[in-house]
């Protein structure tokens, strides 16, 4: 038989994509590595010359991330070494990561350990590139394992606050017992004010939730005191109307995390934008 015949079944058990794959194959015809598969699935879905159907699209993404599910499953079985774990995502992304955009643009892949209820955790953090080359539809992934006799197993993900978006994940000194907080932002991909948004999560060892959240920062940066324990924005404030116009002022706000999410501690003028 010279055709190859290839059947895939994605099955979703709980929050882990599991993929189970037949394969028949000529002779000496070897299967695809991850890291092939990753590329030829990402191909049709990002900076493709045309674009794919909606069911198409969605339906190879969920592909391609079945692909890095299964790899973190994979290495967590051996090692939970935050360093292992980010090269497993590298090995199958390849050179469809986000990590060339820059540090400006994301850390990612990312992998921190915490505890949560006296419980071994494991954030990690990917994103699936899509859409176009100079402008892509993002789609970040933020994943959270506990550790509970002996074997890693997912309990949460949040994938659907910042699509389209840069990708920068950061810890912090969570004010609640028994939840760990979780900084993520970026900037919105091809949008010429460089706007960027912000998201606080919360999880508390079974479930993820938004604690806070701050969008439309323009020219923005985002930073994390380094205590943990306070969020620093700067952005440009519009003012004046169009009748009257004004430079816009570039503004500089501290948030300290409470029990009740984060607290503005100040606010300043920092410059406007005909001096800066």
């Amino acid at each position: 038989m010279n055709n190859r015949c290839l059947s895939l079944l994605v099955v979703i058990w709980g929050l882990e994509y599991v993929a189970v794959a037949q394969i028949s194959a000529p002779t000496g015809q070897q299967q695809p590595d991850a890291k092939a598969q990753y590329e030829g699935l990402t191909r049709r879905i990002y900076g493709a010359v045309e674009r794919p159907s909606r069911e198409e699209y969605e339906k190879t993404t969920t592909q391609v991330r079945t692909l890095v599910a299964e790899r973190l499953k994979a290495v967590l079985a051996r090692s939970d070494d935050p360093a292992d774990v980010r090269k497993a995502v590298r090995d199958v992304q390849g050179k469809f990561d986000l990590s060339s955009w820059g540090p400006q643009t994301t850390n990612v892949p990312f992998a921190e350990r915490f505890q949560v209820h006296g419980q071994p955790g494991l954030a990690v953090a990917f994103v699936i590139l899509r859409g176009g080359t100079a402008i892509p539809d993002t789609l970040p992934v933020l994943r959270f394992y506990t550790k509970q006799f002996g074997e890693w197993k997912l309990r949460a993900e949040i994938d659907t606050d910042l699509h389209s978006c840069g990708y920068i994940v950061s810890s912090l000194d969570s004010p609640v017992p028994d939840e760990t907080w979780w900084l993520a932002w970026g900037q919105m991909m091809g949008d010429n004010g460089a706007r960027r948004k912000v998201r606080l999560y919360a999880f508390d060892g079974e479930t993820v939730k938004t604690v806070w959240q701050r969008d439309e920062l323009r020219a923005g940066s985002i930073s994390v005191a380094k205590d943990r324990k306070a969020v620093v924005l700067e952005y440009y404030r519009k003012e004046g109307t169009p009748e009257q116009p004004k430079p816009d002022l570039r503004i500089r706000e501290e948030w300290y995390l409470t029990p009740d999410g984060p607290q503005r501690t100040s606010s300043v003028v920092v410059g406007d934008a005909g001096s800066l």
